[in-house]
């Protein structure tokens, strides 16, 4: 994690590669977002922590390519997800490199 001096946004980092699958994505997403112990580890309790959010935080996930091959539909219905919560929160920024 780390903050753009510029906008005090929290950026936080993700890499595809460590989200092998299901149960190690939302694991590492957990343990990045810093989210409760009552975060639902599936899509939909990742989509409502992320609208809820209101400080300003910018995702990034790289090595999407990697994500896709490993987790087909499930990642690519992940990075929808993250899509949509920003659509859905001015507070959140996603970039998919």
């Amino acid at each position: 994690m780390e903050k753009n001096k510029k906008t005090m946004r929290r950026i936080i980092r993700l890499d595809g590669r460590n989200m092998t699958d299901r149960l190690e994505t939302h694991r590492y997403l957990m343990e990045n977002f810093n989210f409760p112990t009552y975060y639902g580890r599936n899509l939909d309790a990742l989509y409502d922590l992320l609208t809820e959010t209101r400080m300003p935080l910018k995702v990034i996930l790289t090595f999407t390519d990697e994500l896709k091959a490993r987790q087909g539909d499930y990642g690519e219905a992940l990075i929808r997800v993250f899509e949509a919560a920003a659509s859905a929160n001015p507070h959140l920024l996603f970039e998919e490199k």
